[in-house]
């Protein structure tokens, strides 16, 4: 679940929607950020929304941390596939 905040109403009745969520795992910070519209009529009676009914979605999922800099090929790996891409 990521809670979101109602940033704008929109003429139609719609509601643009943002939220974001850190989590930390070690010494490893995740961040979800989810933003969208929202028709009232797909908002459930706890007050929560599917995401599958999430219109014009961005969701964006960020690492920090060691396991992001593990991720990274060393400068040269970078450079020997720049010269050698096979």
């Amino acid at each position: 679940m990521l809670p979101v905040r109602v940033k704008q109403v929109l003429p139609n009745g719609d509601l643009y929607v943002e939220g974001t969520k850190v989590v930390v795992v070690g010494s490893e910070r995740r961040f979800l950020y989810v933003s969208g519209v929202v028709r009232t009529a797909d908002i459930l009676q706890d007050g929560s929304v599917l995401s599958s009914r999430l219109a014009d979605a961005d969701i964006s999922y960020l690492t920090e941390g060691d396991a992001a800099d593990q991720q990274r090929p060393g400068w040269l790996s970078r450079v020997l596939t720049m010269i050698w891409p096979f």
